[in-house]
């Protein structure tokens, strides 16, 4: 409209120029022709606009391509930033400006590297790259850990920088455009120290100590040493004070150990009461005296939660990690395995792993024993085996009475009996499944027996199957539970059973025990005290328990013949039974002269090999509970 208008004035101009001047002065002939050709022809101009504009109208609310842009560019999130090919400041959108603290008016033809400062984490500078896009023409994208810097702010950001091409796709400039990025960044770094740190104590966690292991192990030139920490009387906090109680004081301990550790080491919370420490370019020698200053510092500590003190100590383990350590689960087997050594021998002590040590030795057989016995169980290669126990006078005429034996399949399928793997199955927490296997496969092959016998209802009184169940077992909640399920399914076979708990299990669970035994002599279960004798305080507590036999440690019933201190104690403790009104059975009845000593005593029964070797259960079931014959099974149906 403005160029209409001025096309319209000038038309005026030329028309009344002629008229107003001829008034005063007289103007030749060819001038006034030249002044309304021209007046003409801008009034054919104003036609041609105005019949332009009637067939392509404009309004206020159809913008331009380029106000469209413009209002675009004013109106996006991110910074723009458009420059010539020289790197020099065209244009900067209002966000751009703000960011950059810096105005369009004052900085347009300033090359931006000078006035936009970027640096990267490192505090190196970093120089935006146009004239590689300029050459190039293609797109970079910024390193993902650069900083703005604005006046006394540096801005986490992130920036792309691309060709500007004009119509003829010709290369004239860039255009930059970045982001403030600072809370995805701060985001970012916060879920990283997450991964890899432990929470409550602010060390790093397993995953990255072992990361870092590995890394050390696979580009090993040194020597270096591996160290496993154990919080002893941590369980013990945790059940008086709680799990708060428990973070604190391992918070605590990790403060006082930090202050003893080297610059560059790597500490860490494994999980639950362990620290790791990974001694870098270090000998076995300094880490014992290292480890010896730890022990020490926590010695003199006392852990206070309300009125309650604690005196936390350390067992730690350590193993040398060298050219020769293969990798880095070995390397956490030793130390763990160091550290147990530790604990075992009371605690507050360092131990250093050495393959040649009958302790590392001695432990190292029972985790191999532990590996091959979670094998077995995944590959189902346990057998139950039976033994017959005795009765030391032949007049008496008591039900036959046998022990449900375990045996384990090795690799090669040669039988192994529980006196090998037994306490790597105690010590590893296997016991319990075990007990389990044994009960879920005992009970339905006894009450198949019992179902397809020849005396029908009387053949439950014939025998009786003692069954061990370990401490682990008697303490456990579940175990009952599970047990309740199995006497539900096969009520019949409760006064059959047996189940006998070792003495050392019973001081350990003493609660827990007369519970269970309680709980399941109400079913008719009957119970057995195996091991008795080997406790510190036998007689003390046996009127707690309301088993039913006492079985006496073999340990004295072997040395009996020979012995006269271990012939009197089988004696007292057959004549306490007796008293009690219990059955007493001697174990370990290796040969004729020790069976001659029980039944001098009058000891109920004998069990051991030269009365009756273990056999197959299924044997003993079949020679117990003959099962009927098919013709006379026919005839009992049909009168059914």
């Amino acid at each position: 409209m403005t160029v209409v208008k001025a096309l319209i004035l000038l038309a005026l101009s030329f028309l009344l120029l002629p008229v107003i001047a001829g008034m005063f002065i007289a103007i030749p002939d060819q001038i006034s022709i030249t002044s309304n050709v021209i007046a003409a022809c801008s009034m054919f101009a104003v036609l041609i606009l105005l019949y332009r504009q009637k067939q392509q109208p404009l309004s206020p609310e159809t913008p331009s391509i380029q106000l469209q842009g413009d209002m675009t560019l004013h109106s996006i999130a991110d910074a723009v930033v458009s420059t010539d090919l020289h790197g020099c400041i065209w244009y900067m959108n209002p966000v751009a400006e703000k960011m950059t603290a810096l105005d369009i008016h004052t900085v347009r033809s300033t090359p931006a590297n000078l006035v936009i400062p970027i640096e990267n984490t490192r505090g190196e500078s970093h120089k935006i790259p146009f004239d590689q896009v300029i050459r190039t023409g293609e797109t970079i994208a910024g390193d993902t850990d650069l900083v703005l810097l604005t006046g006394d702010k540096r801005i986490s950001i992130n920036y792309t920088l691309s060709p500007l091409r004009d119509h003829e796709d010709t290369i004239i400039g860039c255009a930059m455009v970045f982001q403030d990025v600072s809370q995805l960044r701060k985001l970012t770094q916060l879920l990283a120290y997450q991964a890899t740190h432990d929470e409550i104590s602010g060390l790093i966690n397993r995953r990255e100590f072992e990361r870092r292991l590995k890394q050390l192990i696979d580009n090993n030139h040194k020597e270096h040493v591996l160290c496993f920490m154990e919080v002893d009387q941590l369980v013990l906090v945790s059940d008086t004070c709680g799990q708060v109680a428990t973070g604190r004081l391992i918070k605590q301990i990790a403060s006082l150990i930090k202050t003893k550790i080297r610059e560059g080491d790597s500490f860490a919370c494994l999980d639950g009461s362990y620290f790791g420490l990974l001694l870098f370019d270090c000998r076995v020698e300094y880490a014992v005296e290292l480890t010896s200053e730890f022990i020490e510092l926590v010695q003199d500590y006392r852990f206070r939660e309300g009125t309650k003190v604690f005196e936390p100590s350390l067992s730690i383990g350590l193993v040398s990690i060298t050219s020769r350590t293969s990798d880095k689960i070995e390397a956490i087997n030793h130390a763990d395995l160091a550290c147990h050594i530790a604990r075992d021998r009371g605690g507050n002590q360092a131990y250093v792993f050495h393959e040649a040590d009958d302790a590392s030795q001695t432990r190292q057989g029972e985790r191999d024993w532990a590996k091959l016995i979670t094998h077995a169980y995944s590959e189902k290669r346990f057998l139950l085996y039976a033994q017959h126990i005795m009765p030391v006078n032949p007049d008496n005429r008591d039900k036959s009475h046998y022990e449900i034996l375990l045996r384990m399949l090795d690799d090669d399928d040669n039988i192994v009996t529980p006196a090998k793997y037994i306490h790597a199955a105690e010590r590893y927490n296997l016991m319990a499944d075990l007990d389990r296997w044994v009960l879920m496969t005992a009970f339905p092959m006894i009450a198949e027996s019992l179902t397809n016998s020849r005396e029908g209802d009387h053949a439950n009184n014939k025998a009786s199957f003692s069954l061990n169940l370990s401490g682990q077992s008697v303490g456990d909640a579940r175990m009952r539970e599970f047990v309740e399920a199995l006497l539900d399914k096969y009520p019949a076979l409760a006064s059959s059973i047996i189940f006998e708990i070792t003495e050392t299990a019973a001081i350990t669970n003493l609660s827990e025990a007369v519970v269970f035994i309680e709980t399941f002599k109400k079913q008719g279960v009957r119970f057995s005290l195996d091991d008795f004798g080997s406790g510190l305080s036998s007689f003390s507590y046996l009127k707690n328990l309301k088993v039913d036999y006492l079985k006496i440690d073999g340990e004295f019933i072997r040395n009996m013949p020979f012995d006269p201190v271990d012939y009197a104690l089988v004696s007292s403790m057959n004549y306490i039974g007796h008293v009690m009104g219990l059955r007493t059975i001697g174990e370990y009845v290796e040969n004729e002269d020790i069976n001659k000593r029980l039944e001098e005593l009058g000891i109920d029964y004998g069990q051991g090999n030269w009365l009756a070797e273990p056999i197959p259960l299924v044997e003993v079931l079949e020679s117990v509970y003959q099962p009927v014959p098919a013709d006379q099974q026919a005839a009992l149906d049909s009168q059914a």
